[in-house]
């Protein structure tokens, strides 16, 4: 999930641009290589999704279950060991104001996810294939995904910024920053590859409408189809007003720092609640390669629950935002 994560970043433009040389592009594309393969570290992922909303004829009731999606952010602390399939993952989510978090546990191919609020567990190996990986999607899917990304980049897209010295909890880091630069025209064909893609994946389809029979405790019927073709026709009618991505490499040409900032605009002739959107995220790497220390709670089975039963967990802002659907 992180691969994908960061084909979707941004942040604001803050210095001015310098077109890079060929060398400057190639040691990009290796950056990105050699960080795809890391196995062992740690890293903090926070995203930021903000909504206007079109509230016009809509109902005192609807426009408070709107509000609490004005501003979604997301904060996730990872230590992982690929090589031992050891993973901790602590997120934080904060809906406009209220918020609840969870923590996710691997352990030797073991896997608990803490449930909010309830504060029990839930056994993953319960419902997942013990082929699947865990991974909501297939490998070609990423894959294919990530090879379009390095497709679409090319070296007139990307400039280099100042050498600068970053703080990380490994200490003091050199680095160089990287920016990316991509149109509108470039942007689209990317993100309707990227629908087209998952949205033929058997394995997310799977996974996706289980995930929403699930969580909505089964209050709504949502159809994948119908998901689909609505973000189709939304991405069609809409504008990108901004995309921008900055990569920070260290010494040792691993990205350590990572951010993207998008916003999206619909036109107004279209029938609409969302006027417009606007996403960013932040990645920052550190102890790369380095062994890590895990502290795993002891988890008894009085402590685990039913998947059928995570609905529990969601914060009652969201439940009300599924009746109003």
């Amino acid at each position: 999930m992180r691969k994908i994560i960061i084909l979707l970043l941004s942040i604001v433009l803050i210095i001015s641009l310098t077109a890079c040389g060929q060398d400057d592009f190639e040691r990009f594309i290796e950056a990105t290589k050699k960080t795809d393969a890391i196995k062992r570290g740690q890293e903090e992922i926070v995203t930021v999704l903000e909504f206007d909303f079109n509230i016009e004829g809509l109902s005192d009731e609807e426009i408070k279950a709107l509000n609490y999606l004005k501003k979604i952010k997301s904060k996730f602390y990872i230590t992982f060991d690929c090589e031992s399939n050891k993973i901790i993952a602590r997120s934080y989510y904060n809906f406009s104001g209220l918020g609840f978090d969870s923590e996710f546990y691997m352990n030797e191919g073991k896997s608990f996810i803490k449930v909010p609020i309830i504060s029990k567990y839930i056994k993953l190996d319960d419902v997942t294939d013990e082929n699947s990986q865990y991974e909501f999607m297939s490998e070609e899917t990423c894959e294919a995904i990530k090879n379009k990304w390095m497709e679409i980049v090319k070296q007139d897209d990307v400039f280099t910024g100042k050498r600068s010295i970053m703080s990380t909890p490994d200490g003091e880091v050199k680095v160089t920053n990287y920016k990316i630069r991509l149109d509108e025209k470039i942007i689209k064909e990317f993100l309707n590859y990227f629908i087209e893609v998952i949205y033929k994946d058997e394995k997310f389809k799977e996974n996706f409408e289980a995930y929403l029979k699930q969580v909505s405790n089964e209050k709504v019927k949502m159809d994948f189809d119908k998901i689909y073709f609505n973000f189709k026709k939304m991405l069609d009618n809409s504008s990108i007003k901004e995309f921008n991505y900055d990569a920070f490499i260290d010494i040792d040409g691993y990205i350590v720092k990572e951010s993207i900032e998008m916003k999206l605009e619909l036109e107004k002739s279209m029938e609409r609640v969302i006027n417009s959107i606007k996403f960013s995220l932040q990645n920052k790497r550190w102890s790369i390669g380095k062994k890590q220390k895990f502290e795993f709670p002891e988890i008894k089975e009085k402590d685990i629950i039913p998947f059928e039963e995570i609905g529990k967990g969601i914060p009652f802002m969201i439940e009300d935002i599924f009746k109003n659907e």
